[in-house]
């Protein structure tokens, strides 16, 4: 009849100034719940959860409650190992929302509504100092049935910091996220606060990628299928061409367009060999 999330504490009891206490679950849980049947697949479960900004899916079987999925099932199913070349400083959110240790956490939970986000940086004199999250809002201060209005974020803001440099592939932040057990990773470049990335935003770069590879098989599959229709020479004079073509996409890099060090490897021994032959 209903789910009950930390974006409802948040944003439906401590934002509303309710009390945890004394507050009923079913006046304060969300009634409009899409829900998944079990026979959909891994993307179509994250394409509903992104078109209507949820993260946890009910999962149904012939209409019966069987399971739940959440963002983070969905990147333990499948996260892409073999994408390195990307950086999470190309993707992650650059636009921060700061708070002071001083402030409130009824002031801090009212921004965190205002801006729909699920954590709030903590910065000291421009240095980031602590992260408050709804989970520490769940965990620190709901539970305690606290005056928001007078508790400090700096006595309930998590202090131990798990933090990511710029170049960190999205794979070891994924991998990070989960050996911590968080959903938020600040991003920080020589001490400085730089950006931060989600568990929403690893989910987005994974699909994004993988609808990458589809559309790259795709295109391979219709390259084969022309390739059978046309006679042995157009065949051959084909193949050739593609593996001219596959040739330079192995020895330049990507980024810089330049050659790599494979392909210098390589000319070194030709080079070498040629020297030796012709004294």
């Amino acid at each position: 009849v209903g789910i009950f999330s930390e974006r409802d504490l948040l944003n439906k009891v401590v934002a509303a100034g309710k009390s945890p206490k004394i507050t009923r679950i079913k006046d304060v849980m969300a009634t409009d719940i899409k829900s998944a049947d079990v026979t959909d697949s891994p993307y179509d479960a994250y394409n509903m959860m992104t078109a209507n900004n949820i993260r946890h899916l009910p999962l149904c079987d012939k209409g019966k409650l069987v399971g739940m999925l959440s963002i983070r099932d969905l990147l333990r199913y499948h996260f892409l190992k073999r994408v390195t070349k990307e950086k999470i400083e190309t993707w992650m959110t650059k636009e921060i929302r700061a708070a002071s240790p001083d402030q409130s956490v009824m002031d801090v939970v009212l921004l965190m509504k205002e801006h729909n986000i699920g954590s709030m940086v903590v910065m000291r004199k421009k240095k980031l100092v602590g992260i408050f999250s709804e989970r520490d809002l769940l965990k620190k201060v709901s539970v305690l049935c606290a005056n928001y209005k007078k508790v400090k974020i700096k006595d309930v803001m998590s202090t131990e910091l798990i933090t990511a440099r710029p170049g960190t592939t999205p794979y070891d932040a994924y991998n990070m996220m989960v050996a911590n057990n968080i959903r938020h990773l600040p991003v920080v470049k020589k001490g400085e606060l730089i950006g931060i990335v989600s568990i929403r935003d690893l989910l987005r770069f994974n699909m994004r990628v993988m609808e990458q590879i589809v559309t790259e098989q795709e295109k391979e599959l219709h390259f084969l299928r022309d390739l059978l229709e046309k006679s042995p020479d157009e065949r051959n004079k084909t193949l050739y061409e593609k593996n001219e073509e596959l040739k330079s996409l192995v020895a330049v890099d990507d980024l810089t367009k330049l050659y790599n060090h494979k392909f210098f490897e390589v000319t070194l021994e030709k080079e070498i060999a040629r020297a030796e032959r012709y004294k």
